[in-house]
């Protein structure tokens, strides 16, 4: 009776933890709520380009000189670059013959840098071989009035 009596505890004591930990794990609040937050995004900041070297050796008819350039992102973060776009203008020596055919710029063949769909660390990136390039053509009128001329070069990020 006495081992009867040990048997019948330990199954009612059994049960009682079995009951006590499924209605624990069962037992749950149900809740609701709302908040607030906020985020920033960064700035957005031009690049600065400039040239790097310098186009020599322009003259009738002579091969296309590269145009080289560095683009500089003063950010902390990259900026996309998809393209850079070079425009010039041409100024004549001052001593250039009046009446004679005046230096423009349809005196000179430009090729455009190709698309560089670049991601720009900060910080400096050259970009040789760009395909850009200037040269001088070859027209059939004199052109000693280009002698000498300034060309002034132009860098526009896209």
């Amino acid at each position: 009776m006495r081992r009867l009596l040990k048997h019948h505890l330990a199954v009612i004591v059994g049960v009682g933890l079995s009951a006590s930990v499924a209605t624990s794990a069962l037992a749950y609040w149900t809740t609701s709520g709302s908040g607030t937050g906020s985020a920033s995004v960064g700035t957005l900041a031009t690049v600065t380009i400039t040239e790097v070297g310098r186009v020599t050796d322009l003259r009738p008819g002579g091969p296309a000189q590269p145009i080289n350039f560095r683009v500089t992102n003063r950010l902390p973060n990259v900026q996309h670059l998809n393209a850079v776009r070079i425009d010039f203008t041409v100024t004549p020596d001052a001593g250039a013959t009046a009446g004679d055919h005046v230096c423009e710029t349809d005196d000179f063949v430009l090729l455009q840098p190709e698309a560089l769909d670049a991601d720009l660390a900060t910080g400096d990136r050259t970009f040789q071989r760009s395909g850009a390039s200037l040269q001088m053509r070859n027209s059939a009128t004199n052109q000693d009035n280009c002698k000498n001329a300034t060309i002034a070069l132009s860098f526009v990020a896209a």
